[in-house]
């Protein structure tokens, strides 16, 4: 250190100069911020994140992600119908306990038997549409277990001449037997609670519907027949045509 008045060289710690006498001053050293143990410097917080810590993150994040995909796959594939036939039988298709019909498969005779289990899979509904158009056959044997049949399910079948609706089934769909111009009885069980319209449009040799419940229920039904030369025969009586 040197004497701010004569210039000669002093000891750092002498506070007066021996050559002039003058009062020499120190410096103040520059004062230590003291921080408390337990406060954290803040961080700027737009610095980017280093890359060990997006290390971190994304690991979790991607099993996350792979877990999610595998959950949604294996919900899809128990959500989706799965459609089961019998090798012996190509031409029944069971989806959903629903049965469908290929015409252009069937190999066997005029009267065509429906089983009422397929592949393992209970038959409890007919399809819409299943034997439309199937000229082929005089007769179709249901099984009992079906609780639906579908719209339109026998329009069409032109040779078809009689049907037994098991005691199963409780919803007829529209347009059943919708041009079935051979058909001349068929018997609607008391199981049936409600029937689509047009059930017997076009079926002009329909002489005999069969129904074991009474009268009253029957006109519930709403079955409209009015057109046709048929009776109804009902437990507690009969229904003349018109």
């Amino acid at each position: 250190m040197f004497c701010t008045q004569c210039g000669v060289k002093i000891s750092d710690s002498s506070h007066f100069c021996c050559h002039c006498g003058h009062r020499v001053r120190t410096p103040p050293s520059p004062a230590v911020s003291e921080v408390p143990f337990n406060v954290v410097p803040a961080t700027d917080a737009s610095a980017p994140v280093s890359t060990e810590k997006k290390g971190r993150i994304w690991p979790p994040i991607l099993i996350l992600v792979i877990l999610f995909g595998l959950g949604l796959s294996l919900f899809i594939c128990f959500r989706m119908p799965v459609a089961v036939t019998d090798p012996a039988m190509p031409w029944f298709t069971v989806v959903n306990g629903t049965l469908y019909f290929d015409e252009a498969l069937y190999v066997g005779n005029e009267e065509l038997e429906v089983p009422s289990v397929i592949a393992g899979e209970r038959v409890t509904a007919i399809s819409d549409g299943c034997f439309h158009n199937c000229h082929g056959f005089c007769a179709i044997i249901l099984p009992d277990g079906i609780e639906h049949i579908g719209s339109s399910a026998f329009a069409g079948c032109t040779s078809l001449r009689g049907l037994l609706i098991p005691e199963t089934v409780i919803t007829l769909g529209s347009d059943l037997f919708s041009g079935c111009v051979k058909l001349e009885s068929v018997c609607i069980p008391y199981s049936v609670v409600s029937a689509g319209p047009d059930l017997f449009t076009g079926c002009e040799k329909l002489h005999h519907v069969f129904y074991p419940g009474p009268v009253e229920s029957w006109n519930m039904l709403e079955i409209d027949i009015t057109d046709l030369n048929a009776h109804i025969y009902c437990y507690d009586g009969t229904i003349p045509p018109g």
